[in-house]
């Protein structure tokens, strides 16, 4: 016999993934003995191990999705076997890197000092985030305490001597700073 073929397709050589994201692992794979839904497929990490044993389809198509990998670089070996004991294997590398929580440095409402008419305008600078995810910070605005909005502007909500907080709360859409 022969050993049977695999081909890698997913993840993919310098991908990187957030821990506990669904990562797709995709292969696929043919031998010239054995029905591709014959082959037995084994996904192992350098980090954790082997983590998937299974089995093709078929066509010869192989995956599944996996948020269990420990933060870190891995080499992914995965091994395809036929009915001989004949192997094959294909190697990626790639990262799981833990998200981490973004910060702003300041927030400002403006006009200062506001009358009733006014519309308040809330704004922030410095927002920061090491992964460089996108900036979907929220906003709350506040009137002795009550939620009255939730957009970067207010409009003739409160009235003199009115206690009107803004608060910018950074966020990447994973993690709030």
């Amino acid at each position: 016999g022969t050993a049977p073929t695999i081909t890698l397709i997913s993840p993919q050589a310098g991908d990187s993934f957030k821990l506990n994201d669904f990562i797709l692992f995709s292969a696929t794979v043919n031998d010239n003995e054995d029905s591709p839904d014959d082959l037995e497929l084994s996904w192992e990490s350098s980090l954790d191990g082997v983590f998937n044993i299974d089995y093709a389809d078929g066509g010869g198509d192989a995956q599944f999705y996996d948020n269990g990998l420990s933060e870190g670089n891995h080499a992914l070996t995965v091994t395809v076997t036929d009915s001989t004991s004949l192997s094959k294997s294909a190697i990626s590398y790639f990262e799981v890197f833990a998200n981490t929580a973004p910060s702003i440095s300041s927030v400002s409402i403006v006009p200062d000092p506001a009358y009733k008419p006014d519309t308040l305008s809330c704004s922030y600078s410095g927002y920061s985030d090491a992964d460089a995810d996108a900036d979907v910070s929220t906003f709350k605005w506040t009137i002795g305490g009550l939620v009255v909005g939730t957009t970067n502007t207010l409009a003739g909500s409160f009235a003199k001597g009115d206690l009107v907080q803004c608060m910018v709360t950074p966020y990447d859409g994973t993690d709030t700073g």
